[in-house]
């Protein structure tokens, strides 16, 4: 009986661990593992551009970029992914359609061939071009 109920125990722990870390989204667990402050992470989504000087935003970005597939771990950027993060970001609150698609296939392919001295750099150039593409594409000039 006690190791039925030590087993049903465990169980529960360990679902509880899952749907935790199930709810988290790769800001929050890169947050924590870069140990870069809430507040600094929505200060950078505020800015259409930030420093890729700043170790801090390259360290968090490229753990972002990591578990989003939108980069490897040698800095490498996935064109196709870029694209498809670009569609779903801007699709949440836009229609679609065919000229916006091929805005964001062109945006996505220039930010693929980004270039930079490190990865973390490069980490927060993509986070620039994202959010360049997003806002230019929303709030066209």
């Amino acid at each position: 009986m006690v190791k039925i109920l030590c087993l049903l125990l465990l169980i529960a722990l360990c679902r509880t661990h899952f749907s935790y870390a199930m709810a988290l989204n790769a800001e929050d667990i890169c947050a924590e593992e870069t140990k870069i402050s809430m507040a600094k992470v929505w200060a950078s989504y505020r800015e259409e551009s930030i420093s890729e000087e700043d170790e801090e935003y390259g360290k968090y970005f490229h753990c972002v970029w990591l578990m989003k597939k939108l980069m490897d771990v040698n800095g490498s950027i996935d064109k196709t992914e870029v694209q498809n993060f670009l569609e779903k970001e801007i699709s949440q609150d836009f229609t679609l359609n065919a000229s916006l698609k091929q805005t964001l296939k062109e945006a996505a392919e220039r930010c693929s061939k980004l270039d930079s001295a490190s990865v973390q750099r490069k980490s927060v150039k993509l986070k620039n071009c994202i959010t360049s593409t997003i806002r230019s594409s929303v709030f066209p000039l």
